[in-house]
């Protein structure tokens, strides 16, 4: 039966924007912090792996990194010559994606590109090429080498950011249908979803990319391994859960968020959302938590160990459609203090003077990997990441808790959502499994 949530349950930090800016929440009644760092609509959003900065991309053409009290960390600005000459002028940003050891930011802009920051050094350091229109979608592969992103047009191409830069594979062709959000799977690092328009979500086998030589023409295509087609309405977002091998999700306009086990390719789970159309989602790294905005600015959140369609929390977070939400990793927020689901306004922990080493954060011991493995990195490639990082990554000690809890109850296909989710906060150390993956 349902396993109703305790009543102080913690809530991750969760951050949504809307036309009215942006808003820090914590389940209270009211937002930790409101902050209007754009001049325009925002358009996604990203947390860093260490809850420290917050990404957001707008139709100003920006992207802030903001902290979690609000304080500007660092403002990206991609840009094009009008006509080819002349002063630059803004391109709206319509997707951003974090690599996962937080040091580069990805950006998809309506220009077709892809534009990749090295935050260590505050530079533009790549430009990925190859989409026929505006760039909706991105999600950087665990292991750090690939960038896959989408288009309106419905294509889904794959790039590599290492060594040789150039689109590698072609997941899904331009159809006309565009493709809203796609996410590489956090435990299969040859599994992509991308979910359109059309109200599809798509599964795809990207093993192709590891032999496809770079600048192939035609390039070589991806496996679809299955379409699936519970939603009658366009799709706003698809996610990973990052504590269960299977669980994938999607929302839509049809006011319903779908849970899939890709293993055995079936519906698990539907949560009705109300009668509004979606227009955000977010999937919490402890596995428990779902959240969607609405067109009308109401933002619910759904814990996964009731089998109820009734939201732990609910508010009305902005005066227009939700355009984009992002957790943290930690309950009640890693970036500046907790808070528990109620109504008492938190205090937040003022953050420390930001420095270049705030992006590429240095692990903490409990992520470091074993010193064996550190002992000798291997020479830098056009991106420099640790060689190590994807067969070593670490996690905060409460999503490693979540992670080892739900990798011992899943011991093969077809466990039952609820299950999962109820057992993904249980106790026990461990670290988890996989890479940590982009949104």
């Amino acid at each position: 039966g349902a396993l109703p949530p305790p009543p102080t349950m913690m809530m991750p930090l969760l951050a949504t924007a809307g036309d009215d800016g942006l808003a820090l929440w914590d389940g209270g009644d009211r937002p930790r912090l409101r902050f209007a760092p754009h001049s325009a609509s925002v358009s996604a959003l990203q947390w860093t792996a260490n809850d420290r900065v917050l990404a957001s991309g707008s139709l100003d053409g920006s992207v802030v990194l903001s902290e979690p009290d609000g304080a500007l960390f660092d403002t990206l600005r991609p840009a094009i010559a009008a006509g080819g000459r002349g002063p630059s002028v803004p391109v709206p940003v319509l997707a951003v994606t974090w690599s996962p050891a937080s040091r580069y930011l990805a950006s998809g802009s309506a220009d077709a590109l892809v534009r990749i920051f090295d935050l260590q050094k505050r530079e533009h350091a790549l430009t990925l090429r190859g989409q026929r229109s505006g760039v909706c979608g991105l999600s950087w592969s665990p292991s750090e080498v690939h960038v896959a992103s989408a288009s309106a047009l419905g294509e889904v191409l794959v790039h590599r950011v290492q060594g040789s830069v150039a689109a590698v594979c072609r997941a899904s062709a331009a159809d006309g249908v565009a493709v809203r959000g796609v996410h590489w799977s956090p435990f299969h690092p040859s599994k992509l979803a991308a979910a359109s328009d059309d109200g599809v979500v798509s599964l795809w086998d990207m093993t192709a990319i590891a032999t496809a030589p770079p600048g192939a023409s035609p390039l070589p295509s991806g496996t679809l391994i299955h379409k699936f087609s519970a939603h009658a309405g366009a799709c706003c977002g698809v996610a990973w859960s990052r504590v269960n091998h299977h669980l994938l999700v999607s929302a839509a306009a049809d006011g319903s968020i779908v849970f899939y086990d890709s293993t055995r390719l079936a519906v698990v789970r539907t949560i009705r959302a109300g009668g509004c159309p979606l227009t955000a989602l977010a999937f919490a790294p402890d596995g428990l938590h779902i959240a969607c905005g609405n067109a009308e600015g109401l933002v619910r959140v759904y814990d996964l160990r009731s089998l109820t369609d009734i939201p732990l929390w609910m508010q009305c977070a902005h005066e227009a459609p939700v355009a984009a939400l992002a957790f943290q990793r930690s309950p009640g927020g890693g970036g500046g203090g907790g808070g528990a689901c109620s109504s008492a306004t938190p205090t937040a922990t003022p953050a420390a003077t930001p420095t270049a080493t705030r992006i590429a954060e240095t692990p903490m011991p409990e992520q470091l990997p074993p010193a064996a493995a550190r002992a000798a990195p291997a020479p830098a490639p056009v991106l420099n990441m640790d060689p190590d990082y994807s067969s070593h990554a670490f996690a905060s000690p409460y999503e490693a808790r979540a992670a080892a809890a739900a990798a011992a109850a899943v011991t093969g296909a077809g466990v039952s959502l609820g299950e999962v989710a109820a057992r993904g906060a249980g106790g026990g150390e461990g670290r988890t499994i996989g890479g940590e993956a982009g949104n």
